[in-house]
């Protein structure tokens, strides 16, 4: 049985096209400037906790970042 939570991100994710989602960004600029800024090592390993249905991480791995994402919502998941 799922959670509200589970429930109502599962329903979002199911019934909206991931680029029409308001949050939705092609290139996350921002983001990418923070981190850079951050002095964050390039062999450091980066946690994307409830990462979605980001571009970030294809962004920071482009750029040579180690990234290890998590997503706990298993139909998100599956539409990726």
């Amino acid at each position: 049985m799922q959670n509200p939570s589970e429930k109502h991100w599962n329903k979002v994710y199911t019934k909206n096209a991931v680029n029409r989602l308001g949050w939705y960004e092609e290139s996350p600029k921002m983001s990418l400037k923070l981190i850079s800024r951050s002095g964050i090592a390039k062999d450091d390993t980066i946690l994307d906790i409830g990462c979605g249905a980001s571009t970030l991480i294809d962004h920071l791995l482009a750029a040579g970042y180690t990234i290890l994402p998590l997503q706990i919502l298993a139909k998100l998941l599956l539409k990726n």
